[in-house]
């Protein structure tokens, strides 16, 4: 039993407040604030500090989620970029970390923090949900044909990668070389994918069935032809957790986006980043006029059909001319477009004004360069101001904001006299006008930034969580699969779940096991390796199998094998029986996790 859980056996709220304020082990996970201190002794302790902190933890996964979509994704299609990778190498290698950074990021400050129950915990859980839950809700949705190709590549390397995991606390430790293996397989993993991509690009004859299909299917009208993505589309856009905007974008109009991308300001670039990557492919979109899923009619603008005569747009109102210099810094510092602000209901506005202090202060200190905006995001005095916070953010979130540096220099000065420089000489040479030909460097600092800012919510989530543990007895293992995994999850579910509505199902459900996939592989490896290396291949961290270890593996394992008998057994046909079956699965897999929890303790 840890130190700090024996202050259940005092009997006061001032004896345990004194307790926990004096014990060092209370305290060893904490990163900013003392949760666990403001537990015990803050008013109306336990019950009102709960409270609070169940609310700050909503925050903190509004947090990764904000931070994940509107600012590492953007920074990540620069990368690509300027790189010059391919659409498959950058679906399968940078998209695929964009879509898991909380998992991947969580899982190494985790182990840092030397949880190796809660990260396995999240992993294992976040699958199992996803696999079940989500993919058990597509089922459910609507009937369609599985790609059978995808589902059994992704399905067996998710088994191997389990078990696997399993393994390394069957033995009781993991090594560099178990942690560069994870690595490994996820390069063989990324092979493969490519080498199918390749060879479906090479014998496109095999794609006969879908053609088939499409000679069934109703013709498009010329209005809309062109919205379709050819033959020649990668098969990757299918398999990677696609975004909203990427489906929604397709009855859009173009002068809405020429509307708000005119601004630069709007903070859509989420919408503007994964769209880069995720295109519904020539097969998704077959698969929509046969899918039998229920959508409501879309609104098509094609600029061939003009839907209104010459008298109607001699009529409409002049377009307004681009805001000013320092209007256009306020625009950027302003979460929402004042113009939609009256549209809004009342959940959007509650959840804008919530969220105001929290996307102010990413505003202040991540650069974004998100080519669908005007002068892809460029803001003369923002940008400049970034290169002042930045470095300070850097310093304060490492923990260095009361170091000295060479005894001397505080590490807050430090900062300034390297920012402060910088600033002015970029003011210098650039313009409002348009962006400078090393824009593209705020794309990789922004990059770096997202990961900080990830790592640093994560490692206070994970202080957090540890408090909700001591308090109601659970372990880091049922935290991992619970609370943590649903809220890195939520994002799966709602994605996918809409992306399906929407006629993609395919796309939705090869995003439910190509997507944990990654994640386990990545969230294994890339911490591991990290944590191992300065100690060489002889290094050993300990891993203890538990009781909840085990079942952890055997939900997720049930999950991938149910769904793998029952796909071959319908011939890759979806069935809502399949569906109800991943639900019910899950629903007794919870059972079991809690009962075993509470057994164990």
């Amino acid at each position: 039993m840890a130190v700090c859980e024996r202050v259940h056996d005092l009997n006061s709220t001032a004896l345990r407040c004194s307790f926990v304020r004096t014990t060092a082990d209370c305290h060893a996970d904490e990163s900013w604030l003392e949760y666990t201190t403001f537990v015990y002794c803050g008013p109306w302790a336990p019950y009102l500090p709960v409270g609070a902190e169940v609310l700050w933890l909503l925050l903190l996964f509004l947090v990764l989620g904000m931070t994940a979509d509107d600012f590492l994704c953007p920074a990540l299609v620069v990368v690509s970029r300027t790189l010059r990778l391919s659409e498959s190498v950058a679906g399968v290698t940078l998209l695929a970390f964009g879509n898991g950074a909380p998992d991947i990021i969580s899982s190494l400050a985790g182990i840092e923090q030397s949880r190796p129950s809660l990260v396995i915990g999240e992993l294992l859980g976040a699958g199992t949900f996803v696999t079940s839950v989500v993919a058990g809700s597509v089922f459910l949705l609507c009937r369609f044909q599985l790609e059978a190709d995808s589902f059994l590549r992704d399905t067996i390397f998710y088994l191997a990668a389990s078990f696997w995991a399993f393994y390394l606390f069957y033995t009781g430790g993991v090594t560099l070389g178990h942690a560069v293996g994870f690595l490994g397989l996820y390069a063989v993993y990324i092979a493969v994918v490519l080498a199918g991509h390749f060879w479906k690009q090479a014998h496109p004859e095999d794609l006969v069935p879908v053609k088939a299909f499409v000679e069934e299917a109703p013709q498009e009208s010329p209005a809309r032809s062109h919205l379709l993505v050819p033959p020649s589309s990668p098969d990757w856009k299918d398999e990677r957790r696609p975004s909203l905007s990427s489906m929604s974008s397709v009855g859009s109009t173009h002068e809405t986006r020429r509307r708000r991308s005119s601004t630069g300001s709007l903070h859509r670039h989420h919408e503007h980043a994964i769209a880069a990557f995720v295109q519904a492919s020539y097969e998704a979109s077959v698969e929509r006029r046969i899918s039998q899923c229920s959508q409501p009619p879309q609104l098509v603008v094609s600029e061939r059909t003009p839907l209104l005569g010459a008298s109607s747009v001699a009529e409409r109102p002049p377009e307004p001319g681009p805001p000013g210099p320092w209007a256009e810094f306020l625009s950027q510092l302003v979460p929402w477009d004042p113009a939609e602000w009256a549209e809004r209901g009342v959940a959007g506005k509650v959840y804008d004004m919530v969220t105001f202090p929290l996307r102010f202060v990413l505003v202040l200190t991540v650069p974004v360069v998100d080519y669908e905006n005007a002068k892809d995001n460029w803001c003369r005095p923002l940008n400049a101001l970034h290169c002042v916070t930045a470095p300070l953010f850097v310093v304060v979130v490492l923990g260095r904001a009361d170091d000295y540096v060479f005894d001397k220099m505080p590490a807050m000065a430090l900062g300034l006299l390297v920012g402060g420089p910088v600033a002015l000489l970029v003011w210098l040479s650039s313009s409002f006008e348009r962006p400078p030909c090393f824009h593209w460097v705020f794309g990789y600092a922004g990059f770096a930034l997202s990961v900080l800012w990830i790592y640093g919510v994560a490692s206070e989530l994970l202080g957090l969580l540890r408090a909700f543990g001591l308090v109601a007895g659970l372990s880091d293992a049922i935290l991992g699969l619970t609370v943590l995994a649903w809220g890195n999850s939520l994002g799966d579910f709602v994605t996918n779940v809409a992306v399906a509505r929407q006629g993609y199902p395919s796309m939705a459900m090869a995003a439910c096991f190509g997507g944990p996939l990654l994640n386990l592989l990545m969230g294994v490896g890339l911490p591991y390796t990290i944590r191992l290396a300065p100690e060489g291949f002889a290094a050993r961290l300990p891993l203890l199998l538990t009781t909840l270890v085990q079942t952890l593996y055997g939900g997720l394992v049930a999950s991938l094998v149910l769904s793998l008998y029952a796909t071959l057994f319908c011939r890759y046909q979806s069935s809502r029986v399949h569906g109800a079956l991943l639900l019910a699965l899950y629903a007794l897999f919870l059972v079991v996790a809690v009962v075993v929890e509470y057994k164990l303790s």
